[in-house]
């Protein structure tokens, strides 16, 4: 009996030091593995906006309208900005000769012929470098300088849907200046196909440093737009 006791005893300690053993390696194992760390995505170098302040942002001017500056659900934080129906706004900001645009734009209806998103200029009141519209059936519609040449995407966006959207500018030498357009509902700028529209033979010369959202003719149609930056460089998975 005696020595199946001492048998049984033995047999536990063992178990139990293989246990630790394993746990110990294990332990190891993990430590000696490196974790994978998230990748931060850079802070646009020209400017940034996200509405969470609720009032009229600094640099900000009210071209017409009455623009919702807290408006709730916000698209993003807090609050985002809704151009209810006639509701037209510009930034001015340092400019550049190249500037990419990324913003989260939402229609709360297709409008009934068109509606301007945005316009970019080199400042308020000086030459305009690009338009972008929503035509009735959604696309996106962009046209350069003087409206001299229009591109429409072949997809469309929905009422009701948030969409990122990606506008770039560089300006040209004569009739070389660059501007497209894209939009997507998940983070991932599309370069070609069916979202994305280009004009590469625009006679804009200037450096980009003003845009506008929203048009004061009245469409019925009110726009939110939040998480707005603008960058000297590709924010091609956002900022």
């Amino acid at each position: 009996m005696k020595i199946l006791l001492y048998l049984f005893c033995w047999l536990l300690f063992s178990l139990s030091a293989f246990c630790q053993s394993a746990m110990v390696q294990a332990a190891f194992r993990a430590a000696a593995v490196p974790k994978a760390t998230a990748t931060s995505l850079p802070t646009p170098d020209i400017y940034t906006q996200d509405f969470e302040g609720g009032t009229l942002p600094v640099g900000w001017t009210v071209i017409n309208g009455t623009p919702i500056w807290n408006y709730s659900p916000a698209i993003l934080g807090s609050y985002s900005l809704n151009l209810v129906d006639t509701g037209n706004v510009y930034v001015a900001y340092s400019g550049a000769s190249e500037v990419y645009v990324q913003l989260s734009v939402e229609l709360m209806a297709l409008p009934a012929a068109g509606y301007q998103i945005a316009v970019l200029k080199n400042i308020a009141g000086g030459a305009v470098q690009g338009y972008i519209f929503v035509t009735s059936l959604g696309k996106l519609d962009m046209y350069d300088v003087g409206f001299a040449h229009e591109k429409v995407t072949v997809a469309a966006m929905s009422a009701g849907t948030t969409y990122f959207l990606w506008i770039h500018y560089k300006a040209g030498t004569g009739s070389n200046a660059l501007l497209t357009g894209a939009f997507s509902a998940s983070n991932s700028e599309p370069t070609s196909g069916n979202y994305f529209v280009s004009i590469a033979n625009s006679t804009s010369t200037g450096a980009n440093g003003y845009m506008s959202f929203g048009q004061t003719a009245a469409t019925g149609v009110a726009s939110i737009i939040d998480h707005l930056g603008i960058a000297t460089f590709a924010m091609p998975t956002g900022w």
